[in-house]
């Protein structure tokens, strides 16, 4: 009787000891780490959200690496990191060739994307943005960041983008920094500045692409860019684009310099006062260099294979 109580207390330790590890692992499966150079290791949506919730209580310069791709079903309620300017993300956040998928967001908000606003500092690359997702709010709506004053690099977005009211972007809603080869396969509509990669920018967008989809809005629409300041160069789009006036295969409206691109997409004017159309640019101040047009362009008035007015 003593050689079985003491086989059956030798059997439990050993089993207790068995699933130890595994009940440590489950433990902490949702639980971050960084790396030796302090990045928070990302791998679940859990820890997304974990990491919004770090920069959105004040560590704004923190910054994080994906280290598997994430399937975002189990979020119902998606807060973006850097939620507004007084909590703008200002770390780097790198995507490691990694896909953010499955998702839904929908706001009333201003300042929606993965990203609500990025500061001066922030840098954000190598992320894409899965087919079925979806992310839509009030104002400033982006497949990456709703608003983006740093540098957003290879990243692609091929969700359905939304803005009940303006500036809505397939990269960025509204853009002062600078958009490096970036691309958009989804649809993005919203009222006024809309564009493939951004709404509205005031910074320079670069070697990027919009292809395969739909980009629509009011006024102020365009394959790449719905409104633009500051340079387009080495950019394309085979999107169709769809809006009322200034409407452009490239930009709604551009002041700055459209050098090195082209559109293919069917650029059409909607409703009864459009004017503006333009298979490069629906109206331009600025420069357009070296940069073609062989997309159908309709509209009333003011009509152009390149430019409108």
């Amino acid at each position: 009787m003593k050689i079985r109580s003491a086989l059956k207390k030798i059997i439990a330790v050993v089993i207790i000891t068995a699933m130890m590890p595994f009940a440590a692992i489950t433990a902490n499966a949702d639980t971050l780490t960084q790396d030796e150079e302090g990045y928070y290791l990302i791998d679940t949506e859990l820890k997304l959200q974990q990491f919004a919730d770090i920069v959105n209580r004040g560590n704004t310069t923190a910054c994080a690496k994906l280290t598997g791709s994430i399937r975002m079903l189990e979020i119902d309620s998606w807060n973006p990191i850097g939620c507004d300017s007084a909590h703008a993300f200002n770390g780097t956040f790198d995507g490691n060739h990694k896909e953010i998928y499955a998702f839904t967001c929908e706001r009333d908000a201003d300042y929606v994307g993965i990203f609500g606003y990025t500061g001066e500092n922030s840098v954000i690359k190598n992320i894409s943005i899965g087919f079925d997702v979806t992310i839509s709010g009030g104002s400033y709506v982006g497949g990456i960041a709703g608003y983006n004053k740093g540098v957003i690099s290879a990243c692609s977005s091929e969700g359905t983008i939304s803005a009940s009211g303006d500036y809505a972007g397939g990269i960025a809603g509204y853009n002062e920094g600078q958009i490096i080869d970036c691309s958009n396969g989804g649809q993005t509509s919203g009222g006024s500045y809309v564009g493939g990669i951004a709404g509205y920018s005031t910074g320079e967008i670069k070697n990027s692409r919009a292809f395969y989809s739909n980009v629509s809005g009011i006024s102020n629409v365009g394959g790449i860019a719905g409104y633009s300041s500051a340079k387009i160069e080495n950019c394309f789009n085979i999107n169709t684009v769809n809006g009322s006036v200034q409407v452009g295969g490239i930009a709604g409206y551009s002041s700055a310099k459209i050098e090195n691109c082209y559109n293919t997409g069917t650029v059409t004017g909607n409703g009864t006062d459009v004017m503006k159309i333009g298979g490069i640019a629906g109206e331009s101040a600025g420069n357009i260099e070296n940069s073609y047009n062989t997309g159908t362009v309709t509209g009333n008035s003011k009509v152009g294979g390149i430019a409108g007015e």
